[in-house]
């Protein structure tokens, strides 16, 4: 009989958590599933036991998922971790694989690419959406046109910022989620909107309808 295989599950919804739990499951009867629904809970976790296997959500409420995987990273430099988050995988996932995640996927993935997507990460595989593809390779296929897309420009911290001030929160409630003072986040949100060129908040909701869109059209022929 194989020896089980420890899962960390990083998720406040609990329907979620418990779709992930049974399709993990069906996949690999022999996981020991773990969940938390903190950041703070993910790092305690990985210092009490050994997982061979993490998945985590880039919104948990007590604070900042992204620092926290970068700390879990470089605490634990093979941790394979995949990303399941509402955050726009277009934008993230590029940067979250070259900091060292294994797979990104959206939560509006479909089931059936979502049992694609565990089954590759359980064979130690990397993962993103097919649509995504064109993002992560870009310029490294030749006869590929250059795929545009504003957010490209930010860091993985104003990112997170402007992800979170497109939902509706303020700075204070930003600096709180992400463990940081409300001046750093007015910082992150000021060069962010230099670097996008926008003014206003409106502005920025704009683009979030039009950016991914229009970062699309220049795709493979």
């Amino acid at each position: 009989m194989s020896e089980p295989l420890n899962m960390l599950i990083a998720e406040d919804h609990p329907l979620i958590v418990m779709g992930l739990k049974s399709l993990l499951l069906q996949l690999n009867p022999q996981l020991q599933i773990t969940t938390t629904e903190s950041c703070h809970g993910i790092l305690s976790a990985l210092r009490n036991k050994a997982f061979e296997f993490g998945i985590f959500d880039l919104n948990l409420e007590d604070g900042n998922s992204i620092r926290t995987i970068e700390q879990c990273l470089i605490q634990f430099p093979d941790f394979p971790i995949m990303v399941y988050t509402s955050f726009e995988e277009d934008v993230y996932a590029k940067r979250l694989l070259k900091i060292g995640v294994r797979g990104f996927l959206s939560k509006s993935a479909p089931e059936d690419e979502l049992k694609i997507a565990l089954s590759s990460f359980l064979r130690h595989e990397f993962y993103v959406s097919p649509a995504v593809m064109p993002f992560i390779f870009k310029g490294a296929v030749r006869n590929v046109r250059e795929i545009t897309n504003p957010f490209e420009k930010l860091s993985l911290q104003e990112l997170t910022v402007i992800e979170f001030l497109q939902k509706g929160l303020g700075i204070k409630e930003i600096a709180e989620k992400m463990g940081l003072l409300p001046n750093t986040v007015a910082t992150y949100k000021k060069r962010a909107y230099q670097k996008l060129n926008i003014e206003t908040l409106v502005q920025l909701m704009n683009l979030y309808e039009t950016g991914f869109n229009s970062s699309t059209s220049n795709g493979l022929n």
